[in-house]
């Protein structure tokens, strides 16, 4: 995996045209990942574009090429035909659509148009709709911090008839990280500062937490975000370090502390649990190998 990702940063590299575009180059904080295949955005200027590498056969490809503003948050489908994103066009970036792109006819559906707020989106589990957050509001609720999205529930899409139903109405304050259930009759997201981490049924929408007996981060609780879940285990962030849950055993076994001491973004893992790729507030993109213990740092090689 290692010699894979060496050459994704060569190519990202090279496939910048100049010296200061190349400086000029981001990392988006989401991504996807499934099986091999890593799915991101790179920023170049200002146009942000999605683009996917496979480690096994060491490809990179183009997958969309917006003409301004940013593609962001990709999903793919599990059989990696189509890709789910939401492109913030300028000038009104305010107003993102969501997009479902089919990755063999190139062609592209719009199945929300001008949508206010809208923040995160997956495939449901048949892959006909997706499930979304979508605040009501773009307030400052202090005079120290700037404005951000509140007033946030759950809703679904349907891609054929563009139907949207919503699930939930609660006007949470924040939701974020929204992740599916593996047998798609719920989703897991985050509601800081006080629930934490939480499953909400796609049907009725009932929320129940996930208690994490035994952690050593009890007082930042609120703020875990789930990265992966099993029967008997979790994988977690709890602001700067990644843990390792035992439900059975009610005990965390520590695995990471942020490389470069800036917040974790976003966090995937592979099926076996054993290698990390998460982006940091620092605009810092890492892999992290769990038996070697090692830690790369692709930013840097991106950039340099």
């Amino acid at each position: 995996m290692k010699k894979g990702l060496e050459i994704l940063l060569i190519l990202l590299t090279f496939s910048c045209c100049t010296k200061s575009q190349v400086e000029s180059s981001k990392i988006g904080a989401d991504f996807d990942l499934n099986e091999s295949t890593i799915y991101l955005t790179l920023f170049t200027s200002d146009i942000g574009s999605i683009i996917s590498f496979d480690l096994k056969t060491n490809k990179i490809d183009s997958i969309t090429n917006p003409e301004n503003g940013y593609d962001l948050r990709p999903r793919i489908s599990s059989n990696r035909k189509s890709i789910l994103y939401i492109s913030f066009p300028l000038p009104e970036k305010e107003h993102p659509h969501l997009i479902l792109k089919n990755l063999v006819t190139n062609s592209i559906d719009t199945i929300l148009k001008n949508q206010p707020f809208l923040t995160e989106a997956v495939f449901s589990k048949d892959e006909k709709e997706a499930f979304f957050f979508c605040a009501s509001e773009y307030k400052n609720y202090s005079p120290i911090v700037r404005p951000k999205n509140h007033g946030f529930d759950l809703y679904r899409v349907n891609f054929d008839t563009k139907e949207v139903i919503q699930i939930t109405d609660k006007k949470e304050y924040d939701m974020r990280l929204l992740r599916l259930a593996e047998n798609g009759e719920s989703i897991y997201c985050t509601i800081p500062p006080e629930e934490g981490i939480v499953s909400i049924s796609t049907k009725t929408g009932k929320k129940t937490s996930i208690d994490f007996k035994g952690n050593p981060r009890k007082q930042v609780e609120g703020w875990f975000n789930l990265i992966a879940l099993r029967n008997d285990s979790a994988l977690y962030e709890a602001l700067y370090e990644i843990y390792e849950h035992d439900f059975t055993e009610n005990q965390s076994e520590f695995i990471l502390r942020s490389p470069d001491n800036s917040h974790f973004q976003i966090i995937k893992t592979d099926t076996t649990w054993n290698n990390l790729i998460f982006t940091t507030s620092s605009n810092g993109l890492f892999v992290y190998n769990r038996k070697s213990k090692e830690v790369t740092d692709l930013k840097r090689e991106i950039i340099k």
